[in-house]
C-alpha cells in the first residue's frame, strides 16, 4: 500500500485547498514523526501560490506563467511528500492514510517489480548560478524520478531528504550555496516500486 505521488489530475482551483488539507493532516498525525518538518516545503509553496492568487486578480500572460510555475511547485512538493512517506512507512496504511494523501490501488502493488538504477549518471552545472543538473539513462518502464541530495559531509545522499519527484530524463536541482560539494543519488520508479534502487553517488562542487 502506497500513497499517490503524481497530482497532475487535481484541478487548479482545488489544488491549494487540497494542499492545505494535507499539510494540516500530516502535521497533526499521531502516526507520522516530524510531520511539520516533512510538510515545510509544501507549506512554503502553497503559501506562495495563495499570495499570488489573492494579490493578482487579473493576471497578464507573464503573471499567468508565474502562477503556473507556482502551481507546479505545489504539485512537486505533494509528490515529494508522498514519495518520502512511501519510503518511511512502507505498507503502513494507518500512517499513509493519516497524511491526507490518497492511497494508490492495491492491485498495483501485488507483484512488485524493482527497476535497476539509472546508468551513465552525471552531475553538471545548471543553467543558473547555484543549480546543478543531473543526467542519465533511465531503465525501461520508469515513470518517475526520485532524487536525493546532500551537501552535509556527515549525511550520505541515500539518507538525505527527497528533493525531487517527477518525470523527465534530466533535472536541475538547487539552489545550493556557491562552493558547496553536493552529493546526489537517483532512483527510478514505476507503479509497483517498493524499494528504490539508487545509482552510485555522484558529486560536484557548485560554481
Amino acid at each position: 500500500m502506497k500513497v499517490l505521488i503524481n497530482f497532475d489530475h487535481i484541478q487548479n482551483d482545488k489544488l491549494s485547498p487540497f494542499a492545505h488539507s494535507v499539510i494540516d493532516k500530516t502535521t497533526g498525525s499521531t502516526f507520522i514523526k516530524n510531520g511539520g518538518t516533512l510538510v515545510a516545503a509544501l507549506t512554503d509553496a502553497t503559501l506562495a501560490l495563495d499570495t499570488n492568487v489573492n494579490t493578482i486578480l487579473y493576471p497578464d500572460p507573464a503573471q499567468n506563467a508565474q502562477r503556473r510555475r507556482l502551481r507546479q511547485a505545489v504539485r512537486v512538493e505533494l509528490g515529494r511528500l508522498g514519495a518520502q512517506l512511501n519510503l518511511d512507512y512502507p505498507n503502513n496504511e494507518e500512517a499513509l492514510r493519516s497524511s491526507g494523501l490518497p492511497l494508490g490501488s492495491r492491485g498495483a502493488h501485488r507483484r512488485p517489480v524493482e527497476l535497476p538504477a539509472p546508468t551513465d549518471v552525471e552531475l553538471v552545472d545548471g543553467s543558473q548560478p547555484g543549480y546543478l543538473c543531473i543526467k542519465g539513462k533511465r531503465p525501461k518502464g520508469a515513470v518517475q524520478n526520485l532524487i536525493r541530495a546532500s551537501h552535509d559531509p556527515a549525511v550520505p545522499a541515500e539518507q538525505s531528504a527527497v528533493i525531487f519527484v517527477g518525470g523527465g530524463r534530466e533535472r536541475e536541482i538547487g539552489p545550493f550555496p556557491s562552493g558547496t560539494l553536493v552529493e546526489v543519488v537517483w532512483a527510478c520508479l514505476n507503479g509497483s516500486t517498493t524499494e528504490p534502487v539508487y545509482c552510485a553517488p555522484v558529486r560536484r562542487r557548485v560554481q
